[in-house]
Parts: structure tokens; sequence; C-alpha cells
């Protein structure tokens, strides 16, 4: 073999290689998660401090800080998963000046989500933020049988986060979802 076509092989092979070494997946739940019963966008939520399967394994909690001082919870936590652990989920709605954020949960049958009521909830906490403008503003929120309830005005953004923290169960939940105005 040519010393020209033996450093191509080789090149290549080693590309090949660097790919699959370095490939990960991640932590998310298998297969893709139903879509959310309000069509809005869902997230899977994490312990506060700890780390959700869908965040994997970079931590960068994005100012995230100020939702724990709310919950008193600024320590990190190790994540352990439980087997039958239940998993949250919150889904976001942004319509007419208003976001509205659904905490749900898999029910018997786990193809479908089930509407957890918010005023099971303690210590609920809304955040926007824009992060092209660097705007953050901790939302006043209505809880509803059903939602978390505040107005926002998105200052004209056509996609901005929430950040939601509540305690449920006695576990101290954060979830970061982003809202596209124009979809």
């Amino acid at each position: 073999m040519k010393k020209s076509n033996l450093w191509l092989v080789l090149t290549f092979s080693l590309i090949l290689a660097a790919g699959r070494a370095t490939a990960h997946e991640g932590h998310g739940i298998p297969g893709a998660l139903p879509p959310g019963p309000h069509g809005g966008v869902v997230a899977e939520s994490g312990e506060a401090g700890g780390h959700s399967h869908e965040q994997g394994h970079d931590h960068d909690h994005g100012g995230d800080e100020h939702l724990h001082e709310h919950l008193g919870d600024a320590k990190p936590k190790p994540h352990a998963h439980v087997e039958n652990e239940k998993e949250y989920f919150f889904e976001a709605v942004f319509k007419d000046g208003k976001v509205k954020v659904y905490p749900l949960t898999f029910g018997a049958n786990t193809s479908t989500f089930v509407v957890v009521s918010p005023k099971t909830m303690k210590n609920v906490v809304l955040r926007a933020e824009v992060p092209r403008k660097k705007l953050n503003e901790v939302l006043k929120t209505t809880l509803t049988d059903e939602s978390i309830e505040a107005a926002y005005d998105a200052k004209k953004a056509n996609r901005f986060l929430v950040h939601v923290a509540a305690e449920i169960d006695g576990k101290a939940l954060t979830s970061k979802l982003q809202i596209e105005k124009n979809k």
C-alpha cells in the first residue's frame, strides 16, 4: 500500500473511532415524550440542585440559584434514581400575554400525561428570562386547579425561557422551558 493511501486510511479510521468514542446519548427517557395535553412545550423536571435525566452531565443552572433560594435549597443534592420514583414534567403554554405552566406526570398508562394539581404544590416560583436581552423577571403566579398562571410581557422577544421551581411530594423540583411565541 502506498504511503499516501495508508495515511488516508489511518486518518479516516481515527475520525470514525473518535466519533464513536465521544458519542453520548445522555440520560433522557427512552423514546420520545408524548405530546403535551395542552399543545405546549414539555420538559422533564429535576431535583433542585441535582440533575434531571434530560440535563445529562453538564450542569449550567443559568441563574437558577435565585429559584433555589426561594425554595431554601442552595446545596446540590446527589441524584439517586429509584425504580418506582414518580417523574414530574412541566408543560408551558404562552398565549395572549399569559404563561400557563401545567405540572404533569405519567398515569397508569405511561404513554399519556396526567395533570397534577398545582394546589398540591408548595413554594411555586416562575421566572421568565430573555437571554438575548439579559432580562430576568420573577413572575407573580396564580395557582388554579390545572395550571400555574402568570401574566408576562415578552417585550417583543420571539423566544424566552420559563424557569419553574416547586416543591411536590417533599421534593424540590426545577425545570427550564423554552417558549417560542411564533409557534
